[in-house]
């Protein structure tokens, strides 16, 4: 992406930013698997079409084998002949601290660039 990547512990907020992307993604996983075991289905997936990210694709056959409870307080975002993609509130939420994560941590990239720039330029305009 062209970022300068700071080594573990020479910047915390870029530390703590990192982290937390890692555990939001994490979770994204563990929500991922639970849904698979909840629905039997090893095939469900996150699909990410626009601006719409973590969609959780699941096929049609597995969804008549199901309860509509299970998927009452999800959005349908889309489908095709095979599958319907929801919006889940819990996926929505983590993906949500996922963006909020990342933009934490490339802000801090851009100004960690911006300042080894500056030495570098400082250092060596002499």
């Amino acid at each position: 992406k062209g970022f300068i990547i700071p080594n573990k512990g020479v910047n915390p907020d870029f530390d703590e930013a990192e982290a937390k992307a890692k555990d939001c993604m994490k979770r994204l996983e563990s929500y991922l698997r639970k849904q698979q075991a909840l629905f039997n289905d090893r095939s469900i997936k996150y699909k990410h079409l626009g601006k719409e990210k973590y969609q959780l694709e699941i096929s049609n056959e597995t969804l008549k084998r199901k309860p509509k409870s299970l998927i009452a307080n999800w959005m349908l975002s889309g489908s095709s002949k095979k599958y319907k993609r929801y919006l889940s509130p819990k996926a929505q939420e983590i993906a949500a601290e996922l963006g909020n994560a990342e933009h934490d941590r490339d802000t801090i990239l851009n100004d960690v660039s911006r300042k080894m720039f500056a030495l570098f330029c400082k250092t060596h305009s002499k």
